[in-house]
Order: structure tokens, then C-alpha cells, then sequence
């Protein structure tokens, strides 16, 4: 089941496979979630949709949250775009002013970076302690720093009970899935091998701070 969400997030409409004409999920690791789908036009979304929640590949019972972002009218099908909204958020919703964690654990560390957000962390099971600051960054910036520093996936995703959204969660693990230990060859199994590229950034907000100049206290040992 797929589910259309007004601009309050709330359930307006749900969709199963056969309302489809054609759908694509586009999921890698520790990158934003896409999902491009077409209607019949007679089965267009109501105008007051924002937000679209499909079930999560890897756990049917978890749901990606993405935002409608694009939609185009053909003569007999409707095909719109999504974008997760998990990282549209954490990357335009406020910022880390100035933390400096030292020798923290993967879990104190992402707490930090998604704290005052709109998502909660759950599950966390990266291991190791690093030395870090966040000065002046965006939320998802401060997540990226922590994967870098210490590894493992980021998996954004929403429960839904009844009508509604319960919880919006992150988990940080080393690794998502199982390894099958299943093979793919080029001629036997494997059907096409297709290469994609993405170099868009997209700034959204500038933060001036001016002349960059350490100051103290009167302290000689201060910062």
C-alpha cells in the first residue's frame, strides 16, 4: 500500500499496485530516496497532495516518506516525482551553531546531529568513538560528517497507525539487509548494467558570520 499525504501530513488517499502505470524506487545507501510513478489520468491525485509514503524495500512494515516534487500531464497518464523528505529537512530546517563533541560514540553523536529535528533516532548499532565539531552546519551535514568519520548506513523512514503518522525515525547500522552470497553475471542473470551520475547541489540558504577572527574572554587560554 501506498499512501498520499496533504500538507499537514495527513492520510488523504491510498494506493496499491494496480492504480499504477508504470512506478520506479530509485534506493541507495546513504543517499536520497526517489520514487517516480505514473496515473491513469482519470486517476489523478487530489490537489491537495504533498507527500507520498511507500514501503520501505528492505522492511515492508516501514514506510520512506518523500515529498511530490514534479508532475507532469500527458494525454492518458499523469507521471509525478518524489524526493525523500528526510533529507530535504535536515538540510534546510535549521542548523548545529557551535557543538564540539569529543570522543563520542556513534550513538551520543547522531543524537546531537538530529537533535531539534523533526526525526528520532532509534536504532544504533555502528561502533567506535570520534572527535568532531558541528560549527555552523545544517543537520544532514553533521550526519554525513559522523558516517564519514566512523562508517555504517543512515535509514530514514515513518510508522503508520490507523490514519496517521506515529513516528519518524533514523537508524544508523553498519549494514542494512543480509548478504544472499547471490551472484549477478553479465549474460546469465543480469539483464542490463546502467551507470548513473549526480553532481546537482542545491543551496538553499546562506549563513553571513562575517569576518572569521578568534576572539577570548580576557582568558589567554580561551577561545
Amino acid at each position: 500500500m501506498i499512501y498520499i499525504f496533504d500538507k499537514k501530513q495527513a492520510i488523504i488517499k491510498a494506493l496499491t499496485n494496480d492504480d499504477f502505470t508504470a512506478a520506479h524506487l530509485n534506493f541507495k545507501i546513504n543517499t536520497a530516496t526517489t520514487f517516480e510513478f505514473s496515473l491513469p489520468a482519470s486517476k489523478a491525485l487530489p490537489s491537495g497532495s504533498k507527500y507520498v509514503a511507500t514501503p520501505h524495500p528492505l522492511n515492508d512494515s516501514k514506510f520512506i516518506m518523500l515529498r511530490l516534487t514534479e508532475r507532469v500531464d500527458n494525454t492518458e497518464t499523469i507521471d509525478y516525482s518524489a524526493y525523500e523528505l528526510a533529507y530535504q529537512e535536515l538540510a534546510t530546517d535549521g542548523y548545529i551553531e557551535d557543538k564540539r563533541p569529543q570522543n563520542q560514540s556513534a550513538l551520543n553523536l547522531m543524537k546531537i546531529a538530529l537533535n531539534g529535528s523533526n526525526w528520532e533516532l532509534n536504532n544504533v548499532n555502528v561502533s567506535g568513538t570520534a572527535t568532531t565539531n558541528f560549527y555552523y552546519v545544517d543537520r544532514l551535514s553533521a550526519i554525513s560528517k559522523v558516517v564519514d568519520l566512523l562508517g555504517g548506513e543512515i535509514v530514514f523512514y515513518i510508522e503508520i497507525q490507523g490514519n496517521a503518522i506515529s513516528g519518524r525515525y533514523m537508524d544508523y547500522l553498519a549494514r542494512q539487509g543480509a548478504d544472499t552470497s547471490k551472484v549477478f553475471a553479465s549474460g546469465s542473470n543480469l539483464l542490463t548494467v546502467e551507470r548513473q551520475s549526480d553532481t546537482s547541489n542545491i543551496y538553499t540558504a546562506i549563513l553571513p558570520r562575517g569576518k572569521g577572527k578568534e576572539i577570548d574572554n580576557g582568558e589567554a587560554d580561551t577561545p
